[in-house]
This record gives structure tokens, C-alpha cells and sequence, in this order.
């Protein structure tokens, strides 16, 4: 139970100090009379008045909302002068983490996100959600919160819209419980820069690397709660936690998300640009250059998927597709569409972007250059280096010393990398026909009848070939059973550590 002390006295005896911030100084202290003799406690001593009324809201809060997974208040002055927490005996969540399972980690952070529902339901929001304010207890493995209600927010876990002074919301402890899960999933915060005002800037301007592309062996179902949850628009991120604890508990199976390693530059550039387009108002017409298979198509995607998880109309324009109907999807609001630079419409269609100034992000997949897009708005795909291919080949359970052969071979082309090393990691006993079907399939879901005429062999056919592949789960049925796909697992080297290097690193 907590104690209200009168002022003039503090019946526990600090040790050492353990923390300080902004409010006051914490250290490590003893209980020395009939209130707690011999209890240690972690005890809060505030500094000035603004420090005081931190202390005593903390202490309101802990003493109307408790939770096992909460820290208690032992005692606090009734000027606010101090107040004694519950010491926690235990590591930083952060640290607790290295070493730990997967479904471990999950099942912790689905704890957390259970307290900041509870929480929620209370009208409380945490408001600093970060490794530091997670204690995980020595004994048990019990993860514990601390420093409720500071409401401060630490850049790299702050939400943007808590960075630039929004009114206080729920959603901030959404978006801090999805850095805090990308932290202990992929072992940086979702911007990992030493920079301070990077650390400021960026999550307002730009967005996150999808986990995967530091940790490519995660399930895709977590790849893409984590990113949903550290969405840049509050409205796009889920709002029930109790929810997202269940989903978290669940994401520990499931099918890897196909590993997008490699251009870098390329990759950050156009998340920024794509806030600039859709977010902040501006038209952005991006020309995309490479032959075919040098990962246009993966970049574009990427770069869609961002821009629908942001809530935002996404497009891939048909050839057919005429330039009014293109424009009247524009005009509709701010979107994300890509257009093939031979489409009749397309030169058009960035004269007309320009003259109404229309928001939006279009990318155009092109092999050469164009001259009536401006040179910063043309970005040539970059050739994949021998140590992205060494760590793809290692994925792959694959001799990685041959990487630097491969990179000469293929000239660091992304999709003719894949294609050697998924030719290389196939079984030795498929025959040609079936080879084939899992080659055509490695990509995407793709129609039977499409896969038939690609194969060249009749539909029935192609069923036949692919149960056999089915039962050995190297490809799997989609959408129904209208589509095939080859199982991305494939792609990764079973039972490895996770690796802490990044895509941008």
C-alpha cells in the first residue's frame, strides 16, 4: 500500500543514484523506520516546482490504476517534494532481450502492450514509451513500467506528432509501444542515427526501413504490425492495444516477408519524397531508372506499401488506362501511383501534375533516362555491393565466398541475384517443369492459367506438376486456389541467429 507522508520528513534513505532527468534526481533507497524498514524502494526527488507537480501527478495516477505489470507507489510527500517507487531488481527491456526467442520477445511486448491498455481504459496516457521505462524483472522475466505520465517522449520512440507539440494522445503510446517492438525485434529503433535532430527530424519526415530489411527471417505478419503501429498519421494506427497484444502473440508463425536488401540511398530518398508528395502537399513525379530485373519493381512496391499503410489511394496505371481517368484519381486527393514510362500518357500526365500542382507521389519505372523529367527527380537503381550478396547468400544457406563471383556475374542486378541463388538453393531432384513453375512464382501469387502459358504446358497440367511441389512445401496455393506461389522460406536458411547488421548500414 502507498503512504502519504506529511512534509518535513522521508522515512527512506538513499544509497546511490540511479537516474536523473528533467524533474529531479533518482536513487536507490532504504526504508529506516515502522513505514518500510529495510524496503527498497526507487525513490523520486523533484526539483522546483514543475518537478513537484511531475511527482505528485505520477502519484495520482499510481494510486487509482494498478496492474501487475504497473510499478507501485510506496510512499510520496504531500508537497510533492519526493516519491518512493517499488525498486524493480532487473534489466532494461532492451538489454533482457539480447539472446531471447522470438516468441519470447513477442510475449513481453504483447505484456506491455496489455498494461498501456489497461492504462488507456484508466484515461492515462504513458507518454514515454522507450527501453529505459521497461524494467524487466530478474526473478520472473515480468516486464514492468515505470515513469508513467511524463509525457516527455524520447526521441527515437517519440511519436512525430509528439515531436512537434500535438495535444497529448492516446496514439502516442501506440506509436512508442511499435518503436519499442522494432527495437527489441530488429535491434535499432525504427531511425537508428546518433544525430539528435535527426532523431527529431526524420520520424516527421520521413519513414521507417520495414523491420525485415534488417532481420529478414521475421514473419510478415510482425513485419507489418510493427509497421502499422509506428505509422506517421495517428489515424492509421491500430487503436484497441488489448488487440495488438493478441496479434503480437500470434505473429510469431507465419510465412518470412521476402528479404529487399540492398539500395539503401535509393530506398530512404523515396520514403522522403513520398511524405513530401502525399503528406505535405507537394506533386512529385519520380522517374525510377534500370533495365529489366535490376529491382524497379521491388522498390516501386515498397514504396506503395508505405503509402497505403499512411491510409493513401494506391494505383498501378494500366497501359490502357486514359490520361483523364488518371487525373481524376489524382485530383480525388493525395495518392501514390506508378506509371510505365512508355504509357502514351505519361509525359502528359506530369505537364498537367505540375500545372495544378496536384499532391501526389507518381513513379515511373523507366530504362533510360527521360528528358523532360527533371535530373533530381530521375534516380538510377543501384547495383547490389558483394557484402549485400555475401549476407543474401548466407540467407540462403549458401557459400557466401562466392559472393563477390555472383555480384561480377549478374553485375549486382537484384532480381538476376535471386534468381542464382533461388536456382542454387532449389532441391537437386525437380525436373525442368517444375523448376520453371517455382521460378515463375518466386515473386508474387501468379494465375494458373497465366503460370500455364509461361510454363507452356496445359492447365491440368501445371496441377499436376505443382501438387507434388505443394506436398513438399516448396509452393503454396493463394487467393483461393486461382493463384501459385513459391514459399519465401525457401529463401532463408532455417534456425540462424538473427543478425543485427541493416539495410542502411
Amino acid at each position: 500500500m502507498s503512504t502519504i507522508i506529511e512534509e518535513g520528513g522521508c522515512p527512506y534513505r538513499p544509497r546511490r543514484r540511479i537516474g536523473a532527468g528533467a524533474h529531479g534526481e533518482v536513487w536507490l533507497a532504504e526504508g529506516v523506520d515502522e513505514t518500510g524498514r529495510g524496503d527498497m524502494v526507487a525513490l523520486k526527488r523533484a526539483h522546483g516546482e514543475a518537478g513537484r507537480a511531475h511527482l505528485l501527478a505520477e502519484a495520482r495516477i499510481l494510486q487509482r490504476v494498478r496492474h501487475p505489470n504497473l510499478v507501485q507507489l510506496r510512499g510520496v510527500e504531500q508537497n510533492g517534494s519526493w516519491l518512493a517507487l517499488e525498486h524493480v531488481p532487473g534489466r532494461p527491456v532492451h538489454r533482457w532481450a539480447i539472446g531471447q526467442s522470438l516468441r519470447a520477445r513477442l510475449e513481453l511486448l504483447a505484456q506491455v502492450a496489455e498494461v498501456l491498455h489497461h492504462l488507456h481504459q484508466h484515461g492515462v496516457v504513458h507518454g514515454d514509451v522507450k527501453p529505459d521505462n521497461v524494467i524487466v524483472r530478474a526473478d520472473t522475466n515480468q516486464p514492468m513500467l515505470i515513469d508513467v505520465g511524463v509525457h516527455a517522449g524520447t526521441p527515437g520512440y517519440a511519436a512525430p506528432e509528439q515531436l512537434v507539440g500535438a495535444t497529448i494522445s492516446m496514439s502516442w503510446d501506440v506509436y512508442g509501444l511499435g518503436a519499442l517492438g522494432y527495437r527489441l525485434i530488429a535491434g535499432t529503433p525504427p531511425f537508428p542515427t546518433p544525430d539528435p535532430a535527426a532523431q527529431v527530424w526524420l520520424p516527421v519526415h520521413s519513414l521507417p526501413l520495414p523491420p525485415s530489411a534488417t532481420v529478414p527471417r521475421i514473419p510478415e505478419r510482425l513485419d507489418e504490425l510493427l509497421l502499422q503501429l509506428i505509422a506517421r498519421h495517428p489515424a492509421a494506427r491500430p487503436t484497441d492495444l488489448r488487440s495488438v497484444a493478441a496479434l503480437l502473440r500470434q505473429s510469431a508463425d507465419g510465412e518470412p516477408r521476402r528479404p529487399l536488401l540492398g539500395m539503401a540511398g535509393l530506398r530512404r530518398q523515396l520514403r522522403q519524397r513520398l511524405i513530401s508528395a502525399a503528406i505535405e502537399g507537394s506533386p512529385q513525379f519520380i522517374a525510377i531508372i534500370g533495365p529489366p530485373r535490376s529491382g524497379r519493381s521491388a522498390v516501386i512496391n515498397e514504396v506503395l506499401a508505405a503509402a497505403q499503410r499512411e491510409r493513401l489511394p494506391i494505383w498501378q496505371v494500366d497501359p490502357e488506362m486514359a490520361l483523364r481517368d488518371i487525373l481524376t484519381f489524382c485530383e480525388a486527393g493525395p495518392s501514390a501511383l506508378s506509371i510505365n514510362a512508355d504509357h502514351p500518357d505519361a509525359q502528359d500526365l506530369h505537364r498537367a501534375m505540375l500545372a495544378t500542382w496536384l499532391p501526389g507521389l507518381i513513379l515511373m519505372p523507366s530504362q533510360e533516362r527521360l528528358p523532360w523529367i527533371h535530373p533530381n527527380d530521375q534516380f538510377e537503381i543501384p547495383p547490389l555491393e558483394p557484402r549485400t550478396v555475401r549476407r543474401l547468400l548466407s540467407l540462403a544457406g549458401l557459400n557466401p565466398d562466392h559472393a563477390r563471383d555472383i555480384t561480377r556475374m549478374t553485375r549486382g542486378m537484384p532480381g538476376l541475384v535471386e534468381d542464382h541463388i533461388l536456382r542454387q538453393s532449389l532441391p537437386s531432384d525437380l525436373s525442368p517443369l517444375e523448376r520453371s513453375l517455382l521460378m515463375a512464382t518466386r515473386l508474387e501469387p501468379r494465375p494458373v492459367h497465366t503460370l500455364a502459358m509461361r510454363v507452356g504446358v496445359g492447365e491440368h497440367d501445371l496441377l499436376d506438376i505443382a501438387d507434388p511441389l505443394i506436398d513438399r512445401g516448396l509452393l503454396i496455393e493463394a487467393e483461393g486456389g486461382r493463384c501459385l506461389r513459391a514459399v519465401p522460406a525457401r529463401m532463408v536458411a532455417p534456425n540462424r541467429s538473427r543478425s543485427s547488421a541493416t539495410a542502411d548500414g
